[in-house]
């Protein structure tokens, strides 16, 4: 770190304050990160717009366009920050608590309930790839946008 007090260091410190968070939870293994990450520099960006858009007069035409450009980025934000909160599975979850690990339905009499938990996870698996897709779909339909 520069501890000069010149320029580096302040730009350390406003990437640290905007990225040591994020940045410090990659992990090779974690398939998230990548839309942790975006998501993240969405929220940032949003931040920047809607602080312009903030000190801009009520009767300013720019308003309308920062307007366009900060809902887009909430749609965004929120279809990243569905994906992430891992809410897909909840009726799985349900026979799984009720019945333990998936393997003891194998060992036991219970194949209804094994087959419906089964089912269940490939619906959640499935939507949630639909919303991954939602999501990159959505941000390669605004991205370009954003810096007009």
């Amino acid at each position: 770190m520069n501890t000069s007090g010149g320029l580096g260091a302040n730009i350390n410190e406003y990437w640290e304050e905007r990225w040591k968070d994020i940045v410090s939870t990659d992990h090779d293994y974690d398939g998230d990160y990548l839309i942790r990450l975006m998501v993240h520099k969405i929220e940032l960006i949003h931040k920047y717009f809607t602080e312009m858009y903030l000190k801009l007069e009520p009767d300013d035409e720019d308003r309308v366009d920062l307007t366009k450009i900060i809902r887009s980025l909430n749609k965004c934000i929120e279809i990243g920050n569905k994906v992430l909160s891992f809410n897909y599975g909840e009726e799985a979850d349900k026979i799984f608590d009720e019945y333990g690990n998936p393997s003891w339905f194998i060992e036991s009499s219970e194949e209804e309930e094994y087959k419906e938990w089964d089912k269940l996870c490939s619906e959640a698996s499935e939507a949630r790839k639909k919303d991954i897709e939602k999501f990159f779909r959505t941000v390669g339909k605004y991205i370009d946008s954003w810096w007009v």
